[in-house]
């Protein structure tokens, strides 16, 4: 069912060798609320787990991206806030295939965070 949780996923490694956090942008209407969900999911897990060194974003279907770039911006601008220096590692739009559609355009940005 829509908005409700995959039984069993985890959108955050925080090991040994893997240290990453993904979160998909959905929903525009998330812009309205200046994307604060999102964003306090991020703040969220780099509290639970200040290793992380890499953030991918998420996003199918041409509006869900623009609220993707959007999200992009917000979260590097929260990083410096709390000291954290970032930089766009990738960041890629593409055709593919998505919930059966083959011809969806989807995007993936990469954050890389930099720590001293």
């Amino acid at each position: 069912m829509k908005g409700e949780p995959i039984p069993g996923f985890k959108p955050v490694v925080c090991g040994r060798y893997f240290k990453l956090l993904i979160t998909r942008a959905t929903r525009p209407e998330k812009i309205v609320a200046m994307l604060e969900p999102h964003i306090k999911f991020v703040k969220h897990t780099l509290d639970e787990c200040p290793l992380i060194e890499t953030i991918y974003i998420l996003a199918a279907g041409k509006i869900n991206i623009t609220t993707a770039k959007t999200l992009k911006t917000r979260i590097i601008d929260e990083l410096r806030k709390v000291g954290l220096n970032s930089k766009i590692g990738n960041e890629e739009e593409y055709m593919g295939l998505y919930r059966g559609k083959p011809h969806m355009k989807l995007y993936v940005c990469k954050v890389e965070i930099k720590r001293q």
